[in-house]
């Protein structure tokens, strides 16, 4: 039997969108909580070799530890996935500073990267696809930006 994270724990309001807790299980009852905040997978359910369903993810069972976690759990992350030192690049000879949110450097898009964003979620033949426009100057970076994601049950 799995013991889902109760979707009540996710019910607040963020940057002016409802955060959800989706629910997806495939054919095979493989099954995924995620959420609308951050894009991040909250729990995995996987059978074991004795056919014991686990979740094999680490994270939290409501919204607020997602907003303290310093670890960016189940999170997408971006506009930029790594560290970037001192938080400087230079793209055709014009340097950028960006927001620095570990010491000196830019890490994982910043304070406003993809992990701390809410954003409307389409649910669509039990698939999730998860949506965000990036502003030109977001955290310093240079231009726009588009972002898609989909999760979907088919996985096998």
């Amino acid at each position: 039997m799995v013991k889902l994270v109760d979707s009540k724990n996710f019910n607040k309001k963020l940057q002016e969108i409802q955060v959800e807790l989706i629910t997806l299980k495939n054919k095979n009852g493989m099954t995924m909580q995620i959420t609308n905040y951050g894009g991040r997978i909250v729990s995995l359910f996987v059978p074991n070799k004795q056919g014991q369903w686990n979740d094999v993810l680490l994270g939290y069972d409501n919204i607020d530890a997602y907003l303290e976690d310093p670890y960016y759990m189940g999170a997408l992350v971006g506009r930029y996935a790594n560290r970037i030192d001192g938080g400087r690049f230079s793209l055709f000879g014009k340097e950028y500073q960006l927001t620095q949110n570990t010491g000196n450097n830019h890490l994982r898009g910043g304070f406003s990267g993809l992990h701390a964003m809410s954003c409307p979620d389409y649910i669509d033949r039990n698939q999730l696809t998860y949506h965000k426009r990036h502003e030109k100057k977001g955290g310093n970076m240079s231009g726009e930006g588009l972002h898609y994601s989909r999760y979907g049950s088919q996985l096998e």
